[in-house]
């Protein structure tokens, strides 16, 4: 189920790209989900949705492993791009053990930003 078309990418307009960005979710969120691995953080926007990702090397040591999960997440957000809100968001992974399937855990929370803030 292709919601975007497939050459769409994940561009710079759709990305958290400042700290000042980062800190403006984190410090005045609308609203907050996590599944058993994965939080996300939201705050509505003027700019469109957008995705921040914050991977610590606590959680997944390994950087091919970091950049497999951020892949992961990615994409899952490319896909739901067109349904969801104008809202900013930050996806973080949260423990090592439990983090399976992320792809599907952020689409389980995309599907809850979508059905809750629309």
């Amino acid at each position: 189920m292709t919601l975007t078309p497939p050459n769409e990418g994940f561009p710079r307009s759709r990305r958290l790209l400042t700290a000042a960005d980062f800190d403006a979710v984190f410090k005045h969120r609308d609203f907050s989900y996590r599944s058993r691995s994965i939080r996300l953080i939201g705050r509505h926007s003027p700019n469109g949705a957008r995705l921040g990702l914050v991977v610590a090397k606590r959680v997944l040591p390994r950087a091919v492993d970091r950049n497999q999960v951020k892949r992961q997440i990615r994409e899952a957000f490319r896909l739901w791009h067109a349904r969801l809100p104008s809202v900013d968001l930050v996806v973080q992974p949260l423990q090592l053990d439990v983090l399976e399937n992320p792809r599907e855990q952020v689409e389980s929370l995309l599907r809850r930003v979508v059905r809750e803030r629309v």
